[in-house]
């Protein structure tokens, strides 16, 4: 039987019927309130913001009525707030009066001003707006406005009517900007560079447009509403969205598989994701600064408010309004484990930290660390590090006999906390800090082949089943974290190696921080451990390149191992496979082998001690002259001893590593390359300019010393009696004929800093090793 309609008792004059009194009421009040005239087509509109919205359409600009916008804790507590250096209520409870609630989109619109932007729906195409235009605009003319109308009306694209929506073009208005600006608040206006080619022209053009949409699509995300601009684009930016993806899941993806690949064919619903990927993507295409200055302008609207997300799903705050200051003593942590893991949420979270570290600045490191840390506290709170626990949570949530779903679900929390664990190693090698996560807190299955886990489509999965190593998921990641052999039922992968050696670099944080205070004896055991667990990754990694540079005298085991590094392509019908495998395996073979480069340097030197000292950072500070001396009498010792002599040894070992890479590759772009290398290149560069400086009397290039050569044969080196010998006795330190020596240093520190990309690790560098 169904329902009679209810019925509306209260009517308006105007006929307008309604339900409940209020509501009338509500309505009433409307008829005696002054109407807003829009100067270029004379609608009318009964509230300030509405015409403020529509005039967008004409390019033109509405004076806001408010006189300053609410501080960040009046917002949040939806009360009036009286403004001021310090309002009342701030002052009240004693906090800081903040802004950080700006207009999301403006703040990336003010950056492209001569450009118009169709903003209808996740619809965008642009247009170059006259060179007359004004570019400190407050207000325009109802003339102007028309003529504003007339030029942008080719930008506008018509929205689908059964939307409902109006079609909403933003022409970006540049504003002067304020020399206290923050990076993320007023991104500067670049010239494009003048040599770009064609495609890299059309990558900074079209990424400038798509960042438009995206912080569009953010705004509306952070208001409370929900927006399609993404998953529903417009064919042009699907487009770029597309580019964007196949950028993402080429190199990126290969450094941090933290997401199924197969489930992107699809378009992604959760907006801080597809925006994640569509900003990771672009970055390593486009070489515009304007254009970077924007992806850079909606990372950190993402990492704030995928910060407050994560807050929001995992904790109660004391205070009324959660910032990215909010520290642990203001934060109560409490988890639900009746609804499942927010698995997109925290992917987002961890990419964009991973972001953040790629990037390199400064002042993006400690926020990414802060998202990195949030999403490692979750994995530990929840149990996600424990299989039993996620088997549990897979039963209960996600209750299936379909393996490949069953399959998909586990990986995804295996990948995620295996690249939490990457990222957290990664930073503490950067600052010379202890590691978050610890060895033994990974009780989790390995995670199976990359070809497994990139296998798009079910009869290509199927196809993959019987090549993979089973006897992989018997072991558990802190398993082979403390492993010193390889007495295993099954070959090593590139990325099994890498994982014995983050659980290495645990140990050899511990070791070097108890080195100078504990006596030799007392470590022997400590550093026996560590030793056989690099000569055991030494000897898999140089099996790994022998595969790789001589595959007739392995054709078995080249084989099985292309097997695993399988990605999208079609085993029947893909020409490029068995390259693009192998270009996979030796890209994951080159940085396992620099971070054992990078460990075993670690274990030779102090390199946060070295970068205190050749970086001349206390350089004429009274307060630290002891300090200074101190650390310079222990260089000076060092700089003779085998210890010394090793690290020499490996920071031009890291340099061969990375230019016989480069050469075999042909790829020269530090932005495709795992930052690990770049911390080992930035490390490698301190040790040998401090060994040079210290050990050589005069120039070694032609003397009579006894000589060791690095080049040679592919792979990590050996430490035979050539190795040996030399260490004992000191002398001429070259490679492929070139020395390492006090008049040649400038070239050697251009060639360690070949590898780092433009921005923040180049900067890094010039810190650690200045030009005088």
């Amino acid at each position: 039987m169904t329902e009679s309609p209810v019925r509306k008792q209260f009517v308006c004059e105007c006929g307008r019927e309604y339900i409940r009194k209020e509501h009338l009421q509500r309505h009433k009040a409307t008829h005696g309130r002054p109407s807003f005239t829009c100067h270029a087509c004379d609608r009318s509109f009964t509230r300030l913001d509405l015409l403020r919205r529509h005039s967008k359409i004409h390019g033109a600009v509405v004076p806001d009525s408010r006189k300053e916008p609410a501080c960040d804790a009046c917002h949040a507590s939806k009360i009036k707030c009286d403004g001021g250096s310090r309002c009342s209520l701030c002052r009240k409870r004693d906090i800081e009066c903040t802004y950080q609630r700006a207009n999301l989109a403006r703040r990336v619109i003010d950056a492209n001003p001569d450009v118009v932007f169709d903003l209808s729906g996740g619809n965008f195409s642009a247009t170059r707006a006259p060179l007359t235009t004004s570019h400190h605009r407050t207000g325009v003319s109802k003339a102007a406005a028309a003529a504003a109308a007339a030029t942008t009306t080719t930008a506008i694209t018509t929205t689908n009517t059964t939307r409902g929506r109006t079609a909403r073009s933003v022409r970006a208005a540049s504003q002067a900007s304020s020399n206290s600006a923050s990076e993320a608040s007023s991104p500067p206006v670049v010239a494009a560079p003048a040599n770009a080619s064609p495609v890299e022209t059309s990558w900074n053009e079209r990424t400038k447009a798509g960042t438009h949409v995206i912080a569009h699509a953010m705004g509306v995300l952070r208001d409370g509403g929900e927006s399609d601009a993404l998953s529903n684009p417009s064919p042009k930016m699907k487009n770029w969205l597309d580019d964007c993806f196949h950028s993402y899941f080429g190199e990126f993806h290969e450094t941090w598989p933290i997401l199924h690949a197969p489930e992107f064919d699809d378009p992604v619903e959760s907006v801080p994701l597809a925006a994640t990927i569509a900003i990771i993507g672009a970055w390593r295409k486009i070489t515009d600064p304007a254009a970077i200055q924007m992806l850079f302008t909606i990372h950190q609207i993402l990492m704030q408010y995928l910060f407050a997300q994560l807050a929001s799903h995992t904790c109660t705050c004391r205070t009324a309004h959660y910032q990215l200051t909010t520290f642990p003593g203001q934060t109560r942590f409490t988890f639900d484990s009746g609804k499942p893991w927010p698995i997109q949420l925290y992917q987002a979270a961890l990419l964009n930290a991973i972001f953040a570290f790629e990037i390199g600045k400064w002042s993006f490191i400690p926020r990414g660390r802060m998202l990195h840390v949030a999403v490692s506290t979750i994995l530990r709170q929840t149990n996600m590090l424990n299989s039993e626990s996620a088997i549990h949570h897979q039963r209960r949530h996600y209750p299936s006999n379909f393996m490949p779903w069953i399959y998909g679900k586990h990986e995804s929390w295996k990948r995620l906390a295996m690249s939490a664990v990457k990222l957290d190693r990664d930073i503490a090698l950067l600052y010379n800090q202890s590691a978050l996560i610890q060895n033994e807190e990974l009780n989790l299955q390995l995670t199976s082949s990359y070809g497994m886990w990139n296998a798009h489509g079910l009869h290509v999965l199927y196809r993959r089943v019987p090549r993979e190593l089973m006897q992989r998921q018997e072991y558990r990641m802190s398993h082979l974290m403390s492993m010193t052999d390889a007495n295993l039922p099954f070959p090593l992968l590139a990325e099994d190696v890498e994982l014995v050696l983050l659980g290495t670099a645990n140990h050899v944080w511990t070791y070097r921080r108890q080195f100078s205070a504990a006596a030799a004896a007392d470590l022997a055991g400590q550093r026996i451990h560590i030793m056989l667990q690099l000569e055991t990754c030494r000897h898999q990694l140089n099996r790994m390149y022998g595969v790789q540079h001589f595959p007739k005298d392995h054709t078995a085991e080249l084989e099985l191992t292309l097997a695993s590094y399988y990605g999208r392509e079609e085993e029947e019908t893909s020409p490029v496979l068995l390259t693009e495998a192998m270009r996979r395996f030796s890209r994951a073979t080159f940085g396992a082998a620099m971070l054992h480069s990078l460990l075993e340097l670690h274990m030779c030197a102090d390199v946060q001690q070295l970068v205190d000292i050749t970086s001349g950072l206390y350089e004429g500070d009274e307060l630290y002259t002891e300090m200074v001396l101190r650390k310079q009498a222990r260089i000076a010792e060092w700089v003779v001893s085998i210890d010394g002599r090793a690290a020499a040894i490996r920071a031009l070992t890291v340099l061969r590593l990375y230019e016989e890479h480069v050469a075999d590759t042909g790829d020269a772009d530090g932005r495709r390359l795992d930052p690990v290398v770049h911390i080992s290149l930035l490390a490698a560069a301190v040790v040998a300019r401090a060994w040079a400086e210290g050990v050589a009397q005069g120039c070694v290039c032609a003397a009579a010393l006894p000589t060791l050569e690095l080049g040679g044969m592919p792979g990590l080196p050996d430490d035979g009696p050539a190795f040996a010998a030399w260490k004992a006795t000191g002398g001429r330190l070259q490679y492929n004929g070139v020395a390492l020596c006090g008049c040649n240093l400038l070239r050697w520190r251009e060639r360690f800093a070949r590898g780092l990309p433009e921005g923040g690790w180049r900067q890094r560098m010039d810190r650690n090793w200045p030009l005088l």
